[in-house]
């Protein structure tokens, strides 16, 4: 049995499948209500250093969508989501990595400035609470496994929780140790993914990223 950790809405704890554990628990906020909503679709942001070291940034996130779950478990395992397109100047994913997972890949990178630096991120996701049709509880891990020393450690969990019909919250942990990079970097990168877990959770395509 894996780690269990209390989640945002219930003090009851939950057991993860091995490999699905979150990285700690998160301490982000959910976000304020707006307009008389309480779940507004807005991330919430907390700056950390990763608890094994002081050399690694951490930040922790948390925020709404107004879709079902699966919708936004849909959206979190197209690649395009998982890749960092501010950054990256080429990317691929292959398929079924890990078969022990609902789902798995390897999305490789490869970011052109003054040098060249390609890395592979692993992904494997599956269901903790509900089943692959309707998911009440989806787990996310992703973590470097390949390629340049530039990158020391990156790292991060997802979890996915519906919270009523129709609305899914988002909690996020990173951990980035890289050469010229921190807090803000994860920041960008964060932000950028929740804005196309929005627009693809309620059937839109992706824009260019300078549009997000």
């Amino acid at each position: 049995m894996g780690l269990c950790v209390s989640g945002c809405f219930s003090e009851v704890e939950t057991p993860f499948p091995p490999g699905l554990e979150p990285l700690e628990d998160n301490v982000a906020p959910a976000p304020e209500p707006v307009d008389g909503d309480p779940y507004p679709e807005t991330l919430v942001m907390v700056r950390q250093l990763a608890p094994y070291t002081p050399r690694t940034h951490s930040v922790h996130a948390r925020g709404f969508v107004r879709a079902p779950t699966a919708d936004v478990w849909a959206a979190l395992r197209d690649p395009d989501v998982g890749a960092d397109r501010r950054t990256f100047s080429d990317w691929s994913a292959t398929q079924v990595v890990e078969p022990e997972y609902d789902f798995s890949y390897v999305i490789h990178s490869v970011i052109t400035n003054v040098i060249v630096v390609e890395y592979d991120v692993t992904w494997r996701h599956g269901v903790v609470e509900g089943t692959l049709e309707r998911p009440l509880l989806v787990s996310a891990r992703y973590q470097k496994t390949e390629g340049s020393s530039a990158i020391e450690d990156l790292q991060g969990s997802i979890l996915l929780r519906e919270v009523e019909p129709g609305v899914t919250e988002v909690a996020i942990i990173e951990y980035l140790r890289a050469v010229a990079s921190g807090h803000e970097n994860i920041e960008s990168f964060l932000r950028d993914m929740f804005a196309e877990l929005v627009i693809l959770s309620h059937g839109g395509t992706l824009p260019p990223v300078d549009e997000l």
